[in-house]
């Protein structure tokens, strides 16, 4: 009964918590640099493509940068089509995969390299993102915003799996608004480039096959800077 009684009580706390999650209310539009590593996605990335050029927000605030993580497959050639369409779409190409950087990492470092704006969006090429996408990030950025965590759904995935991912984006959410960050997912991640640059950006964790997202996090909950 105890523990039927402690489990219920901690499920309140995050339900509450899900929800303590307070906005800045701003006319203003802050400038996005959308960083996004492609590896051998030309089955997913026309999706993604497309759902980001529906997004309601000025183009003049925000650019998109696609790295062609050493694909094999034809995902530079679609995202050539794209960045010959857009003007402000640009692309970088990795001929051959880097060793010393383990999985997406060293695709990450070129992205953050060539953005030319602070706030930096991450999200993965089986994903699409909904049209009010930069305004939701927007009205949450502050002057000591480090990171914002939040969640992107994939595609072609059953019902069982959305259902979980759901599940886990609520509790990241719930557990950082109670100011214990632990983990998020990089689907759908801000990340403000002088915290990156304060962390000393993925140098630190190159040697990690996976899970930079988590990594980041971790070190940014370190400095001043906050985790929304």
């Amino acid at each position: 009964m105890i523990v039927i009684l402690i489990f219920s009580f901690f499920l309140l706390l995050l339900g509450f918590a899900v929800f303590f999650n307070p906005k800045k209310y701003t006319q203003e539009f802050n400038s996005f640099s959308i960083i996004i590593p492609c590896r051998n996605e030309e089955n997913n990335l026309t999706i993604l493509l497309n759902s980001i050029d529906r997004v309601n927000y000025p183009k003049v605030k925000y650019e998109v940068i696609l790295i062609d993580d050493a694909s094999e497959d034809g995902t530079s050639e679609i995202i050539k089509q794209y960045c010959i369409r857009e003007n402000n779409w640009h692309s970088i190409l990795i001929r051959e995969k880097n060793t010393e950087y383990k999985g997406k990492k060293y695709a990450i470092k070129l992205g953050v390299e060539k953005a030319r704006f602070d706030n930096l969006i991450f999200t993965d090429a089986d994903c699409r993102v909904p049209v009010n996408w930069l305004r939701s990030f927007n009205s949450y950025i502050s002057e000591n915003t480090g990171m914002i965590v939040g969640y992107s759904p994939e595609n072609k995935v059953s019902d069982f799996r959305r259902f979980t991912q759901i599940l886990t984006a609520d509790f990241y959410c719930a557990t950082i608004n109670l100011g214990l960050p632990f983990s998020n997912n990089g689907r759908n991640l801000y990340i403000n480039k002088k915290a990156y640059e304060k962390v000393g950006g993925v140098e630190n964790i190159k040697y990690y096959t996976c899970g930079e997202d988590k990594l980041l996090l971790n070190l940014i909950k370190k400095t001043e800077y906050t985790i929304k």
